[in-house]
């Protein structure tokens, strides 16, 4: 069994259903209508600056040609972060990926956040992806995190793991998109609709998942609450 096998059926008997990707709700219109995919750093930087994040101009990974992720849930740590950077746009999503991209592509896993010691934890492959998975992982500030046996299968042992994947990723990857609340579910699918981008996905409502509060579900073996919103 190559790595690619052995990560696809450990991903599906674990349940991992999505991988995460934080990204301003501005961005939504130009990955839906004009650049029809989620494209990483050096390809926007080369191709689309204006549509550069301010989030992505700091890439302490080195890895400037793949497109950062999580794997289940979000890293709300780093959204923590980062989210009030850009004084201008306020609102953000959570474009969640369909997980064949781990085992379809040569994706590096990093066990904690990728851009701790410069990326240097990134590994690909099998080796990769168990490290995700360890029954303890020592992660920001020195924290230890261990595994419970109540603990959600789906879920790394650190909540920032990340999974990076290569090149660009195609809309058609998108299963859905993850807002805060209803009320910003309705506007922005009105202005997609406004600009005649016809959402193909549908819209969660998951309040939790902007905050760090859905770690304690998880090690709880609780899946935090997600409502999906129709216009």
């Amino acid at each position: 069994m190559s790595d690619y096998d052995a990560i696809q059926a450990d991903a599906r008997r674990r349940g991992i259903t999505r991988l995460c990707h934080f990204m301003q709700s501005r961005k939504l219109p130009h990955v839906l209508a004009e650049i029809q995919a989620l494209l990483p750093t050096q390809q926007l930087r080369d191709r689309y600056p204006d549509v550069l994040d301010v989030t992505d101009k700091e890439r302490l990974d080195g890895r400037l040609d793949y497109v950062c992720c999580s794997i289940e849930y979000p890293n709300s740590w780093y959204f923590r972060k980062i989210q009030n950077r850009d004084p201008l746009f306020k609102d953000w999503v959570i474009i969640c990926l369909d997980p064949a991209l781990i085992w379809e592509r040569e994706a590096l896993f990093s066990p904690r956040n990728a851009a701790a010691q410069g990326g240097a934890l990134l590994q690909p492959g099998w080796q990769g992806w168990q490290a995700l998975f360890m029954s303890q992982v020592i992660g920001a500030y020195d924290k230890t995190y261990a595994r419970s046996t109540r603990m959600l299968d789906c879920c790394p042992t650190d909540d920032q793991a990340e999974a990076l994947i290569p090149d660009a990723i195609p809309q058609r990857y998108i299963k859905a998109i993850v807002v805060k609340d209803a009320q910003q579910a309705y506007k922005e699918q009105t202005r997609l609709e406004t600009l005649g981008v016809q959402p193909f996905f549908p819209w969660i409502a998951a309040p939790v998942l902007f905050t760090t509060d859905w770690s304690t579900l998880v090690r709880q073996g609780q899946r935090p609450d997600e409502k999906r919103f129709v216009k």
